[in-house]
């Protein structure tokens, strides 16, 4: 899989116990939305989950997937194309949202019918890199609202996420401008058509690794982006979206698990949440991995965003807070290009993966 240009990947667990435990892994790429930029980390996540359900009990059976956001598919007859579709396009941040939201629902009811298990019965663990962790906690607190959802997302894991003041970022200072110009991205959109769409893939990602240094398998992933149908249209598209409207919080306390904290407060004069999270719904579990100096995250959004919400380590009240973790390995924001810092970022995904199963 870690070769194969895919926009789908689904892998099915196996048990034959029946007090079994089944946990879906539902990931939700960045942008460029292209799921083969994860293939490694996918497999990775999986060897390391496998390892550590050998010795479990009740056992607990991971089943992974993830696909492309609509309009990065490279198969003519993909699902960006489908009738179901009733916007063309390239389409927006929201239908992204509403487009991954049916995709969870209907992948969570395949899960159960292969399991022969009540859909509620199955955990979801929602992991999204970048825009697709903002993807994610839209989709949480969208849940969240309804009440009556039959979906158990039980956490969401959250990498180098883009949440918040996208514009204040370095990359959205240099990127916003651009944006803003008329007709950027149909324009990009056909010069990439121009240069790349005559050209053989294999020399597309030889240009690719010579410019970007990108190793031979995520060099050969944007080769297939540049020439895809849609891919630097809706990428572009989808940018603009991001930076325009990735200004604020505008999530309830529900989703952070407790009441902001004012920014002047210290850990040792916290005072508890005044909007305790309600018993209606389960909490969903949320973890972000920041990055140590991520160029698409204004540092002063990180820390106040731990500031306010981050869970504090031996306090009261704390536990439905995030867990928050900065980075200390030198990882950069596109951590899925290299084998190496994919393996880590892996290792600690498996790491709050198994501490949710082991707390439940």
């Amino acid at each position: 899989m870690a070769d194969q240009l895919t926009d789908e990947v689904h892998l099915r667990g196996d048990s034959t116990s029946p007090s079994a435990r089944h946990t879906l892994i539902f990931f939700v790429p960045g942008n460029p939305g292209l799921i083969s930029y994860y293939s490694y980390f996918l497999i990775k996540l999986r060897s390391l989950l496998l390892k550590d359900t050998n010795n479990a009990l009740p056992s607990t059976v991971y089943h992974f997937h993830g696909a492309s956001l609509a309009g990065f598919d490279l198969a003519k007859d993909s699902r960006a194309v489908r009738s179901s579709h009733t916007k063309s396009l390239p389409l927006s941040l929201v239908d992204q949202v509403l487009d991954t939201k049916e995709r969870l629902y209907l992948t969570v009811q395949r899960v159960a019918k292969e399991c022969d298990v009540p859909v509620h019965d199955i955990s979801v663990v929602m992991i999204g890199h970048s825009i697709g962790a903002y993807i994610c906690l839209e989709i949480i607190s969208q849940l969240q609202k309804a009440r009556d959802s039959q979906l158990n997302v039980s956490a969401s894991l959250c990498l180098f996420p883009t949440v918040f003041e996208l514009a204040s970022s370095p990359m959205g200072r240099k990127v916003g401008p651009l944006t803003r110009i008329p007709f950027f991205d149909s324009f990009m959109h056909v010069l990439s058509k121009l240069i790349f769409g005559l050209l053989p893939l294999f020399v597309v990602s030889r240009l690719v690794g010579l410019v970007t240094s990108m190793p031979q398998g995520p060099a050969r992933v944007t080769a297939s982006f540049l020439q895809s149908k849609w891919g630097v249209w809706q990428a572009l598209h989808m940018a603009k979206d991001e930076i325009a409207h990735l200004t604020h919080d505008t999530w309830s306390d529900e989703l952070w698990g407790g009441a902001a904290r004012p920014l002047a407060m210290t850990s040792s004069t916290i005072e508890r949440p005044q909007s305790p999270v309600s018993s209606q719904i389960a909490t969903t579990m949320l973890h972000f991995y920041w990055g140590a100096d991520d160029h698409w995250v204004a540092r002063r959004t990180r820390d106040n965003l731990l500031a306010t919400r981050a869970k504090v380590a031996d306090t009261p009240g704390e536990a439905n807070r995030p867990v928050m973790y900065i980075d200390n390995n030198g990882i950069g924001h596109a951590f899925c290009l290299q084998e190496a810092d994919t393996r880590i970022v892996a290792e600690k995904c498996a790491e709050w993966i198994v501490g949710l199963a082991e707390a439940t």
